[in-house]
């Protein structure tokens, strides 16, 4: 390397040692805000509850929103119990296999990530 470059290459390193954790503080600083709230509305969720066996029930949720939260947990909740049925990652129709339990029952929707509650939905039985 001639002198002219290496003179070259001594001040582009150390304006790039001044820069650089200049950058990344302003990059951490400025980084854009996540919406808080809840990422999923009542208003697209339906959710139903219809006999299987006598032993077992299927709980159907039918959702018509995107799901923004990555790691929805979906909790029945019932007056004797709680059981995690699965966790959600789309939007449609999910179908889950559970135990006979004693109504009221309701879905709540859980993200673990954050471990705060999205949504709550009361589930209806059909026959």
């Amino acid at each position: 390397m001639i002198k002219p470059l290496r003179k070259y290459h001594f001040v582009i390193w150390h304006i790039l040692a001044v820069l650089l954790p200049l950058f990344f503080i302003a990059a951490i600083l400025f980084r854009p805000v996540t919406p808080s709230g809840k990422a999923i509305g009542s208003n697209e969720i339906s959710a139903r509850i219809e006999s299987n066996t006598d032993s077992t029930s299927l709980v159907i949720l039918k959702f018509g929103k995107f799901i923004r939260t990555p790691s929805c947990v979906v909790i029945l909740s019932s007056p004797s119990t709680e059981w995690v049925l699965g966790t959600l990652d789309r939007q449609g129709i999910y179908t889950f296999l559970t135990p006979k339990f004693e109504p009221p029952a309701t879905l709540k929707l859980w993200d673990a990530i954050h471990h705060t509650s999205i949504d709550s939905v009361a589930l209806t039985q059909n026959h």
